[in-house]
């Protein structure tokens, strides 16, 4: 069956600024998953664009708004197929965009995107979803990924959990302790309300077992976690929150202070510092999905665009 993922952008006014700052005129452009956006975008390139969407009703939501006179001049060429799969009939694309949220991307995406051309999704890290744009270094030709922009908390392309691109291991934990976490600590001064996400993907790029996570019952989440089994370590801008004061805990938050050490001695990079290095996990077989890794800020890294 064909994953269904949630809905995607209603319009490019959905997508963050530098998501469509990479789209040029002339662009052939291919989107890949839900939401109306393949319409604007044909206005944005001047040229006619192909989408291809999980279900007949996100084809609808597609041609709807074009009206007759754009719809019998092709100007979207949208169809209902296989998300992993893509648009093999269409020929290389320049910009290939993912608007469900991924935490790999297709081999078949790769395959059909032009030399110098770049995919933009939203890669799962640690519970948020960045807009990441990858293409091949023109110095290695190796595959990067940079991140252009990130959606607050809970906002955004959300995944499918069924999806072939999304695996359940990161974001999707949500634990809700019985007992209402106790604060261990202050985070330093610099961590403000307004740089948490920069700190939540810091931390997320550190540690792959840093999830978003919620507490019903005082309202929080979701919010950047570190969880291992029971024990729950909340990062939230006013400082540490721990479920517990057993052992395992005390030693979760020891670690999540070194790394908030480390974030704040770095002059606080911002999440769009981020860079990551994308491919299939050694011995996968040619199918597996490209991932990345080696999350760091600050890595100089030259894409075609």
């Amino acid at each position: 069956m064909t994953p269904r993922p949630a809905a995607g952008p209603a319009s490019l006014t959905d997508l963050p600024v530098p998501v469509l700052s990479v789209v040029r005129a002339g662009d052939r452009v291919l989107q890949i998953g839900p939401g109306p956006v393949a319409g604007a975008l044909c206005d944005r390139t001047r040229r006619p664009v192909a989408s291809v969407h999980a279900t007949l009703g996100d084809v609808e939501a597609v041609r709807a708004p074009l009206g007759p006179h754009r719809r019998a001049a092709g100007v979207v060429d949208a169809v209902v197929g296989d998300l992993v799969e893509g648009r093999p009939d269409i020929g290389p694309a320049d910009v290939i965009l993912v608007t469900a949220a991924v935490t790999g991307l297709s081999p078949r995406w790769v395959d059909q995107l032009a030399p110098d051309g770049v995919i933009i999704a939203p890669l799962a890290l640690g519970g948020l979803h960045p807009w990441v744009i990858v293409g091949r270094d023109v110095r290695d030709g190796l595959l990067y990924g940079c991140v252009l922009a990130v959606d607050p908390p809970g906002a955004g392309p959300r995944p499918a959990a069924d999806t072939r691109l999304y695996e359940a291991r990161q974001g999707l934990a949500e634990p809700d302790p019985a007992a209402p976490p106790r604060r261990a600590q202050p985070l330093p001064p610099c961590c403000t309300p307004e740089r948490y996400v920069d700190l939540w993907a810091w931390l997320a790029g550190q540690d792959d077992r840093i999830t978003a996570a919620s507490v019903r019952s005082l309202g929080w989440g979701p919010g950047c976690a570190l969880t291992v089994g029971d024990s729950t370590v909340h990062v939230r801008p006013d400082g540490l929150w721990l479920t517990d004061t057993e052992p395992v805990t005390l030693t979760l938050a020891q670690c999540v202070a070194q790394y908030v050490q480390a974030w704040a001695s770095r002059r606080r990079p911002g999440a769009d510092e981020m860079t990551c290095r994308i491919g299939q996990p050694p011995e996968a077989p040619a199918d597996a999905p490209f991932v990345a890794t080696g999350w760091t800020a600050g890595r100089p890294v030259t894409l075609p665009r």
